[in-house]
C-alpha cells in the first residue's frame, strides 16, 4: 500500500511577464499546473507524485519510488532521469536539481546526463 505525503507542495516559476509564470501543485500523488492568475491548465498523466518543478518548458518529476521524470509543458512524458533514490528536484536554469534520501545533490541537464554532485 502506497503511503501519502499529506503537506501540499506548491512550486512558483516567476517568468519575465507575470502572465507567462506558473504554478505547480503536489497534492496526493498529483501534479496539477496553474496559470499566473490561479486558472486551472491541466494535470499530468501521474499519480504518485511527491514532488515537482517547473523552468517553463519541463516539469521535472520525483515519484514516491524515487524516480524522476520529464514532461513537457504540455504533459507529455520525455525522459526519466537516471536515478531512483530521490526525493526532491529543482530547475536552475536549464540544470535540474536533484536531492537524494542520502543529503547527496546532484545536478542534471535536462537531456538527462549526470554532470556533478555538490
Amino acid at each position: 500500500m502506497k503511503k501519502w505525503i499529506t503537506a501540499v507542495s506548491v512550486v512558483f516559476l516567476l517568468m519575465p511577464l507575470p502572465s507567462m509564470a506558473q504554478i505547480l501543485k503536489v497534492e496526493s500523488g498529483k501534479v496539477k499546473l496553474y496559470d499566473y492568475n490561479g486558472s486551472y491548465k491541466r494535470q499530468l498523466p501521474v499519480t504518485d507524485a511527491v514532488n515537482a518543478s517547473t523552468n517553463g518548458d519541463l516539469i521535472a518529476v520525483v515519484f514516491i519510488d524515487g524516480k524522476v521524470k520529464l514532461y513537457d509543458s504540455n504533459g507529455s512524458y520525455k525522459r526519466q532521469l537516471p536515478v531512483t533514490d530521490a526525493v526532491g528536484v529543482a530547475f536552475s536554469g536549464n540544470d535540474i536539481v536533484v536531492t537524494f534520501k542520502d543529503g547527496k545533490v546532484k545536478i542534471y541537464d535536462t537531456n538527462g546526463s549526470y554532470k556533478r554532485q555538490i
